[in-house]
């Protein structure tokens, strides 16, 4: 249809307006009825609203169709609410403003500022969720991993014993002066007087697995110290099962200088410290020890033990002897070493008869067995002395020795 028949039908369709007096009150035209070509116009506000306040509330305003389709692209509405010409609510307001307020901050209004803030909350995110799945993830595992069967500490051999032994045998070949190497309690076994023989060892039996253990010594100054030493199963499951074990120390003796108040010591370096525990062959020594009953769970009182035990310390090649500055002295004939070996043993099942192996040789006849018997009572005295001060004295010696 031509633009001129178009506006020729609105203007038909209108009725005259009313004239309007100045002087005088008069009603609002009326709204003229809708053309049924009319489309349908949304309400759009015009540009004098675009330069209004924000927030300001218009009421709607319709277009002619003769309005650019360029004016309706660049008018916005601002009108908000139902559209009856009420303003909006309060909360509205509050939320549009905390929106204005983050956007004009610094930091987000720098260039991919929001872009950052997403980033970031996303690792941070991340972060929590990864910490956490880890946390029970392993909490979990760490409750359901198995753990290792505790070890028989409550059960034999394990715990803590003393093991009584005659001293059987006493060499000092290894020295030219008998009197510097000493064997605790400095008697040999005598039938008549047992127990004036007679050594106890306190140890302590500890495992460290299901079929492994180790030995260590308790606080005894005349026995040889050593700590968690590991024991050798021989001969398992039979009547002979024993354990063995060995190791090595520096043996010190004092020794009196004869005519003279002082004494020397004599150090036995590299003494060999060997012993063999039996677990099932039972011991006739000392008394009464047949009527201890087989152990079956530790102790912890250093009960007596009721097998079979040897103890052996040995040593090749003399000693090495100072007097209290250091200074290294000879004993004996004019020098400190012999040709044999030294050594004492310890032993609590087939005693033999009274004996003494003085010097590297072994008294057989009864009569200079009596006469050794009598020297090395002598001797046991004289060396009862030496280990008392031996024990007052070890430890500066050995830093003397050390300096020297």
């Amino acid at each position: 249809m031509a633009p001129g028949s178009r506006r020729s039908s609105l203007v038909r369709l209108s009725q005259p307006m009313p004239s309007i007096t100045e002087d005088a009150a008069v009603d609002p035209p009326s709204v003229p009825p809708k053309s049924p070509r009319r489309q349908p116009a949304s309400p759009i506000a015009g540009p004098s609203a675009i330069a209004s306040a924000s927030g300001a509330k218009t009421s709607n305003v319709y277009l002619s169709p003769t309005a650019t389709a360029s004016s309706r692209r660049q008018t916005l509405s601002v009108a908000s609410g139902s559209g009856d010409g009420t303003e909006g609510s309060a909360p509205d307001r509050q939320s549009e403003t905390r929106r204005g307020s983050i956007r004009d901050h610094e930091w987000v209004a720098k260039r991919g500022g929001w872009y950052r803030l997403v980033v970031g909350t996303i690792v941070v995110v991340g972060l929590v969720v990864g910490l956490s799945v880890g946390l029970t993830i392993g909490l979990r595992k760490r409750n359901e991993s198995p753990l290792p069967p505790p070890l028989p500490t409550e059960f034999f051999p394990a715990g803590s014993y003393a093991f009584t032994a005659a001293l059987t045998n006493l060499s000092s070949a290894c020295t030219t002066d008998p009197n510097s190497w000493t064997c605790y309690p400095f008697a040999l076994y005598d039938p008549a007087l047992p127990s004036r023989s007679a050594a106890t060892f306190y140890w302590i039996i500890e495992p460290v697995s299901n079929s492994e253990y180790v030995i260590s010594s308790s606080a005894n100054p005349f026995a040889p110290s050593f700590s968690t030493v590991p024991l050798s199963l021989l001969d398992g499951n039979q009547y002979a099962e024993r354990f063995t074990f060995k190791f090595s120390l520096d043996k010190a003796d004092m020794v009196a200088v004869p005519g003279s108040a002082d004494e020397i010591t004599c150090w036995f370096n590299s003494t060999l410290v060997s012993a063999t525990i039996w677990t099932r062959a039972r011991a006739n020594y000392p008394a009464n020890i047949t009527q201890v009953p087989d152990p079956v769970n530790a102790t912890n009182v250093f009960a007596p033990w009721p097998y079979r035990v040897e103890v052996k310390q040995t040593r090749k090649g003399g000693p090495d002897c100072r007097d209290k500055a250091g200074r290294p002295v000879k004993v004996g004939n004019g020098g400190s070493g012999g040709n044999g070996e030294c050594a004492c043993s310890y032993a609590n099942d087939g005693l033999p008869p009274l004996s003494l192996v003085a010097a590297g040789t072994t008294t057989g006849s009864a009569s200079s067995t009596t006469t050794a018997a009598s020297t090395s009572t002598a001797a046991s005295v004289t060396a009862a002395t030496g280990a008392l001060r031996e024990i007052r004295r070890d430890s500066k010696a050995k830093k003397k020795r050390k300096k020297g």
